[in-house]
Parts: C-alpha cells; structure tokens; sequence
C-alpha cells in the first residue's frame, strides 16, 4: 500500500553526517521535502558520545521566539509525515506554533518511524521529533501549516518534466530536464540524438548507487527502480561498466514525487547487504518466494511491495517489522538480485551470511 495520505507525502530524513576520522557517525542533519522542495531543518538539543574520541558531549541550541510565516511548510490535511534516515526511534508531537517558544503540546504521536496523518484542524504547528540514534538524540523542529484538504490553496507549484531526458551524442552527458516528476510506474526516460554502437548510460547518487542500461533503438524506457532523488548522469562503452568517480562529476537531475507515487524502500538502520539466495524463485508471488529463501522472515512481519505503486511487474519489496523497514528485497526476472537488511534483523540468505559493507548499493542494470 501507498504511505501517501490524501494530501500527498511530507518527508522528513533525518541523518548522521559523514563519519569522523575514528569512524563514528558525526552530528545528524535534518532535511523536509514535499511537493518537490525542501527546507533545511533547525535540530535543537543533542546528545551525542562516541567511544573512540569522536564529538561527545550534550549541547543546548538556542530557540527562536517565535516563527514567521515563511517558516512554515504548506500542506493539505490528511498529508502524511514519512521520517527517513538512520535513525532507530523517533518519538514525536504536535505543537501549537501560533505563538512564542515554549510552544505548547497538543498531542503525543508515539514513534513517528511509521510515519503519520496530520489530521489537525487548519493553523500553524510544529511537529517536534526527537530522534534517536545509538551515538545519542537529537531534537528536530518541523514547521508546517496545515490548510483545509478542500482548500483553494495547492501545495507548492513545481516546473518539472514528465520525463528525463538525456543525449549521449560525443559520449558526453548532456539532461535537458533538471527537474522531472515521477509517474505512477516510475522513471519515465528518453534518450535524445546519436550515440555510439554499444554505449550504455548510468543515473548515480550517493544514497541509491547506481543504476545502468544500455542504449537501446527504441530511445523510451521506464524504470521502477530510481525513486525521488538527485542523480548524475554518465555516457560510457557499455562493456567498461560504471566509472562512478566520472559520473560524480558530471550533468545531474532531480526526480521528484508531488503525488506520492513512491513508497520509501531504504531500511530504518545502518544496512548491510546479504549474498542474494541462489534459488530460483516462483513468478508472480513475491512473498512466498522472500519467505522461502530469507531466513528469520517472522510470520507477523509484513512483506510489502515497495517503489512505484503502479510498476507492472514490481522489482522492489520491502520486509517491515513493528512499524520499521527492516529489509529491502530486489527482485530480477527470476531470481532475487540484491537483499539489504538491518544488521540486527535476524535475517539471513541461503546463499550465505551478510556482509559487514555499508549499505551503498551495487550498480544495478534498470529494466
């Protein structure tokens, strides 16, 4: 099912920074995106400890008095709240922000890791998250008015294409759409001008990897895979593979998705990849097949179809446990191709045991 509400999704990702020289995870960052823009977050308060030296200590950030109206995050009632990161917990609450600080409680939502509705009656509020990690908490401040779901009012509007689409002429990068919304059954991508016999072209970002495909006649393709993001792009021989130190720093895109048509697939943790299970698995029933082949699935863990709600032959499952993405689980034509789980789910492959590597995902070739 869809996590969008019926005022689209507001997604928060609240995330370490890059680890410091001793390996331990720096301050985490708070970052809010709806409707194809985003707002940096304040992060208040933290407690933070490191055991080999790293930054340690509790520290008080100052508040503002007040908010102002610029501050605030349009969105309808009914849109969802959707947290995102590597986070553990995240308790949250809903505060009046109409007046000064102290802003005063209105209601305690529990773990927000699930995400939530915001029902509240039209008005300004901030949704107060104190999100946990295993270095500490930090304390992070989501302004958002909420307007009637009826109201003459939109969300934010966005310019963006209904399509990537990308040249490779001279093997060179070229992306005449920065900006391109996300359809229902994904990436929509055309490729524009000549290009080489046997040339290949690959979207990379940090947080997804890569995903590659060679150029094909028919110019036109869809992919399930790339979800809302920011991507480079690389022209290359498709026989060399990826050169992600080149696509870094080349032409890029950003994907966006103004109706939810996503559902958030990365796991609630600091992931590992699993050695995919070398079994052949049964088309068309993805549960049985991830239950058959991933062992410590429990019977109450939900397997649910993740990416685009309106892939015709889903890729991407994920495995959710009390409210939290403890796997993702990519499927090929018929076989799983690469399986990303919590280090402490339990979760394992007959193929072998996981790995203690990050979670950067290997490249992947897009459908």
């Amino acid at each position: 099912p869809s996590p969008s509400g019926p005022g689209g999704t507001l997604v928060v990702k609240l995330q370490t920074t890059l680890p410091t020289k001793n390996g331990c995870p720096g301050i985490p960052d708070g970052v809010a995106s709806f409707a194809g823009s985003e707002w940096k977050l304040d992060g208040n308060s933290f407690t933070w400890s490191c055991p080999n030296g790293g930054p340690t200590g509790t520290y008080d950030i100052l508040t503002p008095s007040s908010l102002a109206a610029k501050d605030f995050i349009l969105v309808p009632q009914g849109t969802r709240l959707l947290l995102e990161g590597d986070l553990t917990t995240a308790p949250g609450s809903l505060l009046d922000g109409t007046g000064a600080y102290p802003w005063p409680t209105l209601q305690d939502y529990g773990d927000l890791v699930g995400g939530v509705s915001l029902q509240a009656d039209p008005g300004r509020y901030v949704v107060a998250i104190t999100a946990t990690w295993p270095e500490g908490t930090r304390l992070f401040w989501v302004p958002v008015e909420i307007v009637a779901s009826s109201s003459a009012t939109p969300p934010p509007s966005v310019s963006a294409a209904s399509e990537v689409r990308v040249s490779c002429a001279g093997g060179t990068p070229q992306v005449s759409t920065p900006m391109v919304a996300a359809q229902p059954d994904g990436l929509h991508v055309r490729i524009l001008g000549a290009f080489a016999p046997h040339s290949g072209v690959a979207f990379w970002s940090p947080e997804a990897g890569a995903f590659s495909s060679p150029l094909r006649n028919d110019r036109t393709w869809v992919s399930d895979l790339v979800g809302p993001g920011t991507y480079h792009v690389d022209c290359f021989p498709w026989r060399s593979g990826v050169n992600i130190s080149r696509a870094i720093n080349t032409v890029a895109f950003t994907v966006i998705d103004p109706n939810g048509y996503w559902t958030p697939t990365a796991p609630s943790c600091a992931s590992v990849q699993l050695t995919p299970p070398a079994a052949i698995v049964a088309a068309g029933d993805a549960e049985t097949s991830i239950r058959n082949t991933i062992s410590g699935v429990l019977s109450s863990d939900m397997v649910q179809h993740a990416g685009y709600e309106g892939s015709p032959a889903p890729q991407l499952y994920r495995i959710v446990r009390d409210g939290k993405t403890i796997a993702t689980v990519t499927f090929g034509h018929d076989h799983i191709t690469a399986v990303e789980a919590c280090p402490d789910s339990g979760l394992s492959t007959n193929a072998g045991a996981g790995s203690s590597v990050t979670s950067t995902p290997t490249p992947t070739v897009i459908p």
